[in-house]
């Protein structure tokens, strides 16, 4: 199906847009299908813009390429930013996770140092059960794999797992 022209439809759509009609033209758009719906749609268009096209300032459109260009690259460093942002997160709650086991570990070493700054440092009465119970726990050396070992592994899960989700965010050029 071929779309329906004629060579008067610019001329008509000038003229229905600015108002300025000649008798000749006013008679062809009446008997023109064409140039009928033209003028009708142009008389409509220009009945919503309201003529106020005087008032209306647009942005020069360099600056809007350029402004989405800046955009654009904003948020893909945004989205690159996420996965970093996230191992540094879990590697701060590991970081303070050794702290706290190391700390629990050498208790003794840690108190006896406490002690030798302080001249005499002592322990609450109800603190030997706590102090006992750790001391106890981290005896054996193997419970401290165990737990370094668990803890790699849900790092490496989590690594893992960003990975998969940016691979399935960003789509690969083939």
């Amino acid at each position: 199906m071929t779309p329906m022209t004629c060579q008067h439809e610019m001329c008509v759509f000038e003229a229905a847009r600015s108002g300025l009609w000649d008798d000749e033209l006013r008679r062809h758009a009446a008997e023109c299908p064409v140039c009928a719906d033209t003028a009708l749609v142009a008389g409509v268009l220009q009945e919503l813009r309201g003529g106020e096209t005087h008032d209306i300032k647009l942005p020069d459109a360099g600056l809007v390429y350029w402004k989405s260009q800046l955009r654009a690259r904003r948020e893909a460093a945004a989205r690159a930013a996420e996965p970093i942002a996230f191992v540094e997160k879990f590697a701060l709650v590991c970081a303070a996770l050794t702290v706290f086991g190391v700390c629990i570990w050498q208790w003794h070493a840690i108190q006896l140092w406490f002690a030798s700054l302080a001249g005499g440092w002592s322990m609450p009465a109800n603190a030997g059960a706590f102090q006992g119970f750790f001391a106890n726990l981290w005896a054996g050396s193997s419970v401290l794999v165990l737990i370094c070992a668990s803890g790699l592994l849900v790092f490496l899960t989590g690594v893992v797992c960003l990975i998969w989700n940016e691979e399935k965010r960003v789509p690969h050029h083939r």
